[in-house]
């Protein structure tokens, strides 16, 4: 069975913008389902769930 994917990491800020018309990501807190997500997907990376759980979990908090 394939184990759960990891939820990406922050992706780094570019130094910068060179003019282009990019503006640089704002600083906000991660809302609550995202933060439940990145908890969920630790608990499955240190083994304390298995593929099963963390499909199950994932798919109530999604449903929600």
């Amino acid at each position: 069975m394939p184990e759960p994917e990891p939820e990406p990491g922050p992706e780094p800020e570019e130094e910068g913008g060179g003019g282009r018309g990019t503006a640089a990501p704002t600083a906000t807190a991660p809302s609550p389902l995202v933060a439940e997500l990145r908890q969920l997907a630790d608990l499955a990376r240190e083994g304390l769930l298995t593929p099963q759980e963390f499909t199950a979990a994932k798919a109530r908090l999604l449903r929600d």
